[in-house]
């Protein structure tokens, strides 16, 4: 694989969903700890369960059918394990423990700065705790005295148990300190489900994320990021995969059942779908049961459920002891026009400008999106993140402002707002590189959209830091190569590429993505690697069709790429 830096310094790879890229590693800090390079000693971190390791690559898992969870009931994992940007790939666990995850168990200890990547994972036994990190992390007392930061997992994990806790990064999480930190996974299981945890208590959350769905059987409690949440907070959060729950099930957008818990500038985009009976759901909460505070939040994710099921825009149940301060909900995308607290807006009002109460963490692209979560030192990876400077990962929120949970159609002048997108990454990738204050955080308004006339324009502090090249055309008949789009990258310069598609009216439109690197097979150039303003996501582009071959299912009928624009530090 091959990176266009920019001028040497931006490494422009992106991280997602595929991992960390292994040149640009997250530094530990200074240790003595041993180093892991292969499965074998992956797993041999169960002879002893308090030293200190650390990842020294990529390791492929793949060749254990079964890998055995480090650390159980009665020998939790107690140590350090710094995995310094690597990723671990193709993790397969099948366990009847009652703990499973890479780590069953863990006390007092630290994870960090480790990805997994296409995990398959399941815990059969009843009660069983499933996560990809980690099965059960528990310290004795109310005070966290662990911690798990940088670390993210995709794939699947499932408890299959009659009542599971399950989560795509941890199924029973408490005391715990978590940041920085993400999933996208399959989350499934019968209990407590939760994209990021199954349960969560007597802790912190803070700056993460969860985008995979999740789902529970009956009478069982779900959230796009927690099942259970309980005495313990969560900020600068959100979630936007799909909640699917069965008759009598507790689900919500982001958390399925919470007491005594607060939850500060966070909000939900997933559709919430709960069954018959004594179902319950909400867009962001199915029930707050007691003691719980709401401040800076909303959801915006379709409200469904079956006969007797009580539905709520927001929340679904709220007991007296509760409270809601700033706190809304989309009425049309919801379909719900009454909640147990909180306040309904129309889908344009609550995209016309910040509702009130919402303070400096939030920032809109007024008419184009929802409120997103956009302070500047947050750091964790996000479906869309640039890779600034060797030994450490900067990302930003949104250009995912173009993700497709964040509209109800389309987005107006979508081929503007992408090449602004596009500008956008390019500004606050040399912001972050250079040290430029004016581009750090700029967002995709702020010099590059016009929203009177609906176009992009390269203009503002950008201009003099980086210079735009000629656009040139590719014929349908020329494959990206050597005299193109890889030459360029060659020489040190990002890529705009542009392309065309179809859209549902059979008109054809336009659509820019940012070309990074490229990949090669051989002597031969086996894909294109891009930055898509669209989904929000890394895509790999095929050189000789230049249609989009990963992910699957490109929602752009018919992208073809047709032209590139070079991209010049000054």
């Amino acid at each position: 694989m091959k990176a266009s830096p920019l001028a040497g310094a931006i490494l422009a790879a992106v991280a997602l969903p595929s991992g960390i890229a292994a040149s640009e590693t997250v530094q530990p800090q200074a240790t003595s700890c041993t180093s892991i390079k292969n499965v074998r000693q992956l797993q041999a971190i169960r002879k002893n369960l308090a030293g200190s390791y650390c990842l020294a690559n990529d390791i492929d898992a793949g060749p254990v059918e079964n890998f055995v969870p480090i650390g159980d009931t009665s020998k939790p994992f107690t140590g350090r394990f710094i995995g310094n940007g690597w990723v671990i790939r193709n993790l397969k666990i099948n366990s009847d423990a009652p703990h499973v995850g890479l780590f069953g168990t863990m006390h007092n200890a630290l994870i960090q700065d480790v990805g997994l990547v296409n995990v398959d994972i399941t815990g059969t036994a009843d009660a069983a705790n499933v996560g990809g990190i980690v099965g059960r992390a528990l310290s004795p007392g109310s005070i966290p005295a662990m911690e798990i930061r940088r670390v993210h997992v995709t794939g699947r994990i499932s408890g299959t148990g009659s009542l599971s806790r399950v989560g795509g990064l941890g199924g029973f999480l408490s005391s715990l300190k978590l940041t920085d930190s993400w999933t996208v996974s399959e989350v499934s299981g019968t209990g407590f489900v939760g994209g990021l945890a199954g349960y969560a208590g007597f802790g912190t959350f803070g700056r993460v994320y969860a985008t995979g769905p999740v789902t529970c059987g009956e009478t069982c409690f779900a959230g796009g990021l927690v099942g259970r949440g309980q005495a313990m907070t969560i900020t600068h959060s959100y979630a936007s995969g799909p909640v699917d729950g069965g008759d009598s099930s507790t689900i919500g957008g982001l958390a399925g059942y919470t007491s005594t818990i607060e939850i500060y500038w966070s909000h939900a985009l997933g559709r919430v779908t709960t069954g018959t009976g004594a179902a319950t759901a909400g867009g962001l909460v199915g029930h707050l049961a007691q003691n719980d505070d709401l401040r800076e939040v909303y959801s915006a994710g379709r409200v469904t459920g079956g006969v007797g099921a009580v539905l709520g825009g927001l929340v679904g149940v709220k007991a007296m002891m509760s409270d809601a301060e700033h706190a809304y909900w989309d009425i049309g995308t919801s379909g719900q026009t009454a909640s147990a607290t909180g306040i309904g807006y129309t889908t344009s009002q609550l995209r016309a400008a910040l509702p009130p109460g919402f303070g400096s963490v939030w920032a809109i692209t007024a008419k184009r999106s929802y409120p997103f979560i956009n302070e500047a030192d947050i750091e964790f990876a996000a479906p869309l993140a640039t890779v600034v400077v060797r030994k450490r990962l900067f990302t930003f929120l949104p250009i995912s402002q173009q993700a497709r949970e964040h509209y109800a159609n389309s987005p107006a002048a979508a081929d503007g707002a992408s090449l602004a997108a596009v500008y956008t990454m390019i500004a606050r990738a040399i912001g972050m590189t250079r040290n430029v204050a004016a581009l750090k955080g700029v967002k995709i308004d702020k010099y590059f959209w016009n929203d009177v006339t609906r176009t992009a324009t390269w203009q503002g502090p950008v201009t003099t830091r980086a210079t735009l090249g000629t656009f040139a055309a590719i014929p349908a008949d020329v494959t990206l190569n050597d005299s193109d789009v890889i030459s360029e990258m060659n020489s040190a310069r990002l890529v705009m590429l542009r392309g065309r598609y179809t859209t549902a009216g059979g008109a054809s439109a336009r659509h820019w993505l940012l070309g990074t690197l490229y990949m090669k097979r051989g002597k031969k150039v086996s894909a294109i690697v891009a930055n898509d303003p669209w989904t929000g996501k890394q895509v790999t582009i095929d050189p000789a069709t230049k249609r989009v071959v990963s992910p699957e299912n490109f929602p752009l009928n018919n992208f073809t790429v047709d032209g590139y624009q070079p991209v010049t530090l000054n």
